[in-house]
């Protein structure tokens, strides 16, 4: 059997509520040429059962005997590809049908983009629309994004196989924010692309579990954002914990109301500030992206400053 153009890589744990529909939606693409790779992480519910209930041919189910976690199952899948491309995929998400035509027509005409994302609308638990989120689209916007956070969403993406196999696939010690980590990889190898169109509906539950995860997110983005940093700054020393009190009340700015309980932010100490100073810096290399943080790091010095001065 030839090889599919596109690999689809989902790993599922205990996913039996929402994985028909997320299977469904990927399985109804208007692009059919896809072999699409399922890891079943250890799951203790029906989740085997639904899996087992399917006959497309173009599913391939590999069975976690025990829970390895998302990183470690996604890189056994993707040792599995053979596709041109990878796209993702999450069991509780819907891909609407025709992401994988959109996303293949503009990685085929730029041969230049290593990896793709879209924007996303995110929904309740009913599919009930929850608002949209809007990435940055261009490479130098999502380089001077990426500096502090990720504005790729995962579950969006299609990659080409061979550039993140260069990159190592997925770094499987991170407990959580392995996505960031592979797209700061990538970006130093390849060019980065957002396309506007609202491809994949996100769905997000607000309870006590998804809360604790995001914070654990948010600590490993961390990490990634000063490697990333210290990283670009190339001759300048970070002070780590300088920068971490800048990273999170940075963050803390930015986070939705919602998320606000997250945080617990320390004030800044003498000499802290410099770091506003580095990361200005660092917007001037990236010109596209001033228009992502210049206006948000007024008002970070602006509102952050009287913070700190209370």
């Amino acid at each position: 059997m030839p090889n599919s153009k596109v690999s689809v890589l989902m790993s599922v744990y205990n996913g039996e509520k929402y994985l028909c529909e997320a299977i469904d939606s990927v399985l109804n693409q208007t692009f059919e040429d896809f072999e699409f790779i399922i890891v079943n992480d250890g799951s203790v519910d029906k989740t085997n059962e639904i899996l087992n209930s399917y006959r497309d041919r173009r599913i391939n189910l590999i069975d976690n005997k025990e829970n390895a976690g998302l990183s470690k199952s996604l890189n056994t899948g993707l040792s599995r590809a053979r596709g041109e491309y990878i796209a993702r995929m999450d069991a509780d998400d819907i891909s609407l049908p025709e992401r994988f035509k959109r996303q293949i027509d503009f990685l085929d005409k730029n041969p230049s983009i290593g990896l793709l994302g879209t924007s996303v609308e995110f929904i309740k638990m009913e599919n009930v629309a929850k608002g949209i989120y809007r990435p940055p689209l261009h490479h130098d916007e999502i380089k001077a994004y990426l500096l502090i956070n990720n504005c790729l969403w995962h579950p969006t993406i299609m990659a080409r196989r061979d550039v993140m196999q260069k990159v190592g696939g997925y770094n499987d010690s991170l407990q959580a924010a392995a996505d960031y980590d592979i797209m700061v990889k990538i970006a130093k190898i390849s060019k980065l692309r957002n396309l506007e169109d609202i491809l994949l509906h996100y769905r997000c539950e607000d309870n006590y579990y998804t809360k604790v995860r995001r914070r654990q997110q948010l600590e490993c983005a961390f990490e990634t954002s000063l490697k990333t940093f210290q990283y670009s700054m190339k001759d300048i020393v970070i002070d780590r914990e300088a920068y971490k009190r800048w990273w999170w009340q940075f963050h803390w700015l930015l986070a939705g109301r919602h998320e606000k309980w997250l945080f617990t932010i320390p004030k800044f100490e003498r000499g802290d500030t410099k770091h506003i100073k580095y990361f200005r810096d660092l917007i001037e290399r990236y010109p596209e992206g001033k228009h992502i943080w210049g206006a948000q790091l007024k008002a970070f010095e602006e509102q952050i400053m009287d913070y700190n001065s209370g």
